[in-house]
This record gives structure tokens, C-alpha cells and sequence, in this order.
């Protein structure tokens, strides 16, 4: 089942503009041809980050992951890092192999988390210019 979108809050590392705020991220809004309606930084790449707060304890068994729609906006590899009840858990080097905004990245977790925090942090790019997320979904 997808978390849905009015349970989570957001932050991130930098925005391009109001446009691209990291709400766009998780706003379950798809327009797979379009460049707009995605979360994009300000000229990050490596080290960029977006981070999802929810309203309540969930258990995320996966990560669905759609990238940006331009080809110089692509994320390589990221790290996950869930806060909960249980302190800290992380999930380091996790590889982004579907690049372009038709075809979802799948992350099957190893395990079930239960959290309230989730940070994904870019560790490596295909190319940078205004790297984000068109849509992260959670289930």
C-alpha cells in the first residue's frame, strides 16, 4: 500500500525555485513527458539531498524512484538513511540503474523499516546540472 502524499513533509538540501520544491517529489502528480512537476536542486549533484518526514510510524517495505526528465539530471547511486524508534538505519550505494522520466526505478529494501524519517542522499550522478526526483513513492 502507497503512503500517501498528505502524510509527508519535506526538506531538502537546495530547490531551484518554488517550482521545484521537494513537495513535487512526493505530490503523486505524473507527467512522464513533462520537465516541470519534479523536485530539482539549485546545481547540485553529489551530496544533494531530499528528506521525507511522515505524520506517523510507517513500515516501508519499498521505494519507488522516478528520475528527473532530463538526461543532464540524472542520480547514479544514493544512500538511504530511516530514523524510528529503533535509532538509525542506513542503506548505502543503492544503485539507480532507469534513468529518464518513463520508467520507475524499483528499490525492493532488504528488510521492512519502521520510521517516521527517510533521507535520500545523492552519492553519485550520470551527469549533473539541476539533479532531483520527478516522484518517490513509498509502500
Amino acid at each position: 500500500m502507497k503512503v500517501p502524499s498528505d502524510k509527508i513533509s519535506c526538506t531538502a538540501s537546495s530547490e531551484y525555485s518554488s517550482d521545484y520544491s521537494c513537495e513535487k517529489a512526493f505530490d503523486g502528480i505524473l507527467d512522464m513527458d513533462s520537465k516541470s512537476n519534479a523536485w530539482a536542486t539549485k546545481g547540485e549533484g553529489v551530496n544533494s539531498w531530499i528528506k521525507a518526514e511522515f505524520s506517523e510510524l510507517i513500515n516501508i517495505k519499498g521505494i519507488r524512484i522516478l528520475q528527473r526528465y532530463s538526461e543532464v539530471e540524472q542520480n547514479k547511486k544514493i544512500d538511504l538513511k530511516f530514523v524510528g524508534p529503533r535509532g538509525y538505519h542506513y542503506l548505502n550505494n543503492v544503485f539507480l540503474p532507469v534513468t529518464g522520466s518513463k520508467e520507475w526505478n524499483y528499490i525492493r529494501l532488504p528488510q521492512s523499516f519502521v520510521t517516521d524519517e527517510l533521507t535520500i542522499k545523492v552519492r553519485e550522478v550520470y551527469k549533473r546540472y539541476n539533479n532531483g526526483f520527478k516522484e518517490i513513492e513509498f509502500y
